[in-house]
C-alpha cells in the first residue's frame, strides 16, 4: 500500500499572497450578504480564520523573508488516534477545567511539521523526542498563535484525499459566483 500523503514546501512569499487574495475574495462576498444570516456569519468566521491565518505567515515573512519555506505533511487514522491521545494527556495534566485551550491544534500542526525556519531538530534525536521539539516550536510563547493556525490549516488540507468528487471548497466558490 502506498502512502496517500506527500510533503508539501510552502513558499511564505506564495502563501501570503493566496491568502491575501483569498481574504480579498471573503471580503466581497461579505459585502453582499446579509449580516443577519447564519451563512453571513459562517462568511464571516471564515474571513476571520483567513485573517488569523495570513497575520501568521506576514510574521513569518518578517522573521524569516518571504522566500523561506515550510514543509508539512497529511496525518493518517493513526497519526490523528495519536493526536488525541496526546491533547487528551495534555487536558488531563491540566491544573484548569476544560484543560489546554487551543492544544489539539499546536498537537495537529506539530505532528504534521516537517521542517520550519523557526524548528531547530536535533536530527540525531528519537522520533518521539523529534515530535516533543516540534510541540515545543509551534507551543511557544515566542510564535503568534496565527503561525499555528496556519500551520494546522496546511496540514488539514495536506490531510484530504482527493478523489472523483468535487471539494467542498469548490462546491462554495461555485455557488458564490451564480
Amino acid at each position: 500500500m502506498t502512502d496517500p500523503f506527500t510533503e508539501r514546501e510552502v513558499r511564505l512569499g506564495d502563501a501570503f499572497d493566496e491568502l491575501d487574495a483569498h481574504l480579498d475574495e471573503l471580503a466581497a462576498m461579505l459585502q453582499d450578504a446579509d449580516s443577519e444570516t447564519a451563512s453571513a456569519q459562517a462568511l464571516l468566521r471564515r474571513a476571520n480564520e483567513t485573517e488569523a491565518r495570513l497575520s501568521g505567515v506576514a510574521w513569518l515573512i518578517e522573521e524569516y523573508g518571504e522566500d523561506a519555506t515550510v514543509t508539512v505533511t497529511g496525518l493518517g487514522a493513526g497519526d490523528f488516534a495519536r493526536v488525541e491521545d496526546r491533547v487528551a494527556t495534555i487536558r488531563a495534566q491540566s491544573d484548569e477545567p476544560g484543560g489546554v485551550p487551543g492544544s489539539k491544534r499546536n498537537v495537529v500542526a506539530a505532528a504534521g511539521l516537517v521542517d520550519a525556519p523557526f524548528l531547530d531538530l536535533d536530527e540525531d534525536a528519537s522520533e518521539r523526542q523529534q515530535f516533543k521539539q516540534k510541540l515545543g516550536a509551534v507551543g511557544s510563547d515566542q510564535l503568534p498563535v496565527g503561525v499555528t493556525k496556519w500551520l494546522e490549516h496546511l496540514v488539514n488540507e495536506e490531510s484530504s484525499i482527493e478523489g472523483n468528487w468535487t471539494p467542498l471548497s469548490e462546491r462554495l466558490a461555485a455557488s458564490s459566483e451564480d
